[in-house]
């Protein structure tokens, strides 16, 4: 899906939690404050250890945000333009 969004081949290349937020660190603070780029890694471990807190729920969403819930692939094509890679 993102390959052909992007027009070029994605690799996944798996980090742990301590590597990533390393990454996240030495990133541009402007974009990724330093708050967010330890709490991204936490998160993303403990759904990868524990799985979801929460099941997704796109009607509780709606009520949250007051906007209809929208898959991934719909998410990507309205902002690759607005990515920088």
């Amino acid at each position: 899906m993102t390959e052909n969004l992007l027009g070029r081949p994605i690799r996944f290349i798996p980090v742990d939690a301590q590597t990533w937020k390393q990454e996240l660190y030495n990133a541009d603070p402007t974009r990724i404050p330093r708050e967010m780029a330890a709490h991204i890694p936490a998160v993303a471990e403990a759904v990868a250890t524990a799985g979801p807190m929460l099941p997704a729920d796109s009607t509780q969403y709606t009520h949250l945000t007051g906007k209809p819930s929208r898959t991934l692939a719909n998410y990507l094509a309205a902002t690759v333009p607005h990515f920088t890679y």
